[in-house]
């Protein structure tokens, strides 16, 4: 009797440790779930609402916001656009630029966009970026038309860096016809490769605003675009006969990379003020030959396919009526489960319980295994046992 008493007794208490490791320790045990990333301060002048957020702090380029270019964008470029140039690594996005020998062209690069993922009419563009010394380097960020119809041009070049030695940036605004393009240019003193900085264009329906680092390097009143544009990068290798950039030499080292931190947009947070495009789906964007006719090409070619394939939402009473659809927020990977979820062991997940409930239960545990040590205890001893 003696060993089924302690057999019984250890079964008790067992049991009762169990129960009280499995639900009264839960939430404590628990790691406390990391901090989430602090949410971007909102730029002067607002109010403004975040509508698109890349923090490139993934392991790969997040297909559902970007598309990759592969191809040659222009009879001028000395550049192949390849997915293999685009590379995300420790939060930052570099698009590289290396000596490779693809569809006629001696090098090639990394470029990418949001086109048929994401597109705005109005609002801030922020960026912060670094780009790559050498000559014949032409790093780019630019807004390029988006959505049903569009053509270009219009293009708004939020930030290059083009020439050596790279102290000073560009900004441009692009409008006219496609074989007459008006470019209305700016400039600022800034050492582009050395360090990375903020570039932004604030766009009103009035005026293109450009800044670096929060200073206002200034503005252009004069055809301002109303086209839904969406956001293109990419690093280019210039033309030998392009006075301004020239061609990669021998003493450019290669392969060279452009990187960026991050992308940011905004829009002013204001029901009275001009309101993005619907976000919609298009197939990716390939662009080659010519500049004009390929990228126009292109871009209608996306905006047709994604007319003819979006499906509108269900309408929302909080929203106007059509023919003014809601705002659609960017997409965003689904969250990681917190490590408060769950607990250390696969029994009881208990982090949400109330605590007074949580203490109860561990009582009533800890009380039920002591009830089965007692009630062993008083067994009567069987004959030949013992």
């Amino acid at each position: 009797m003696r060993g089924v008493r302690r057999r019984t007794a250890w079964t008790g208490l067992l049991l009762a440790a169990v129960l009280a490791l499995t639900v009264a320790p839960a939430g404590a045990q628990a790691p406390p779930a990391p901090a989430a990333p602090a949410a971007p301060s909102p730029p002067p002048g607002g109010p403004w609402q975040l509508t698109f957020d890349e923090q490139f702090d993934g392991a790969a380029l997040d297909g559902a916001r970007w598309v990759q270019y592969e191809g040659a964008q222009n009879a001028e470029d000395l550049n192949h656009f390849s997915p293999d140039d685009v590379q995300v690594a420790g939060g930052l996005l570099r698009l590289g630029l290396q000596r490779r020998e693809v569809g006629g062209k001696p090098y090639t690069s990394g470029g990418m966009g949001t086109h048929g993922k994401f597109n705005q009419a109005f609002g801030r563009w922020e960026v912060r970026a670094r780009a790559p010394r050498g000559q014949g380097l032409a790093p780019y960020v630019a807004l390029w038309p988006d959505g049903p119809g569009a053509a270009w041009p219009p293009e708004v070049d939020l930030f290059g860096c083009p020439a050596e030695p790279r102290t000073e940036a560009t900004f441009a605004s692009i409008s006219g016809a496609p074989e007459a393009p008006v470019t209305q240019e700016l400039a600022a003193s800034v050492d582009c490769a050395g360090d990375f900085h903020t570039y932004a264009v604030e766009w009103t329906p009035d005026a293109l605003r450009w800044s670096v680092d929060g200073v206002e390097q200034g503005a252009i009143t004069e055809d301002v675009p109303t086209t839904p544009m969406a956001v293109a990068m990419g690093l280019t290798a210039g033309a030998c006969d392009d006075p301004v950039t020239g061609c990669p030499g021998e003493d450019t080292v290669l392969p060279a990379f452009f990187e960026v931190d991050w992308v940011r947009v905004w829009r002013l947070d204001d029901p009275s003020a001009p309101q993005p495009s619907a976000v919609f789906t298009a197939p990716p964007l390939a662009v080659a030959g010519d500049p004009l006719a390929d990228i126009t090409a292109a871009l209608e070619e996306a905006g047709v396919a994604a007319g003819a394939a979006a499906t509108p939402a269900a309408p929302d009473a909080a929203q106007p009526a059509p023919p003014s659809p809601a705002p659609s927020p960017p997409p965003s990977p689904s969250p990681a489960p917190s490590p408060e979820s769950v607990t250390a062991l696969p029994v009881l997940a208990t982090t949400g319980l109330p605590g007074f409930l949580v203490l109860a239960l561990a009582v009533v545990s800890f009380l039920g295994g002591l009830a089965l040590v007692v009630w062993g205890r008083s067994l009567p001893p069987r004959p030949g046992l013992g």
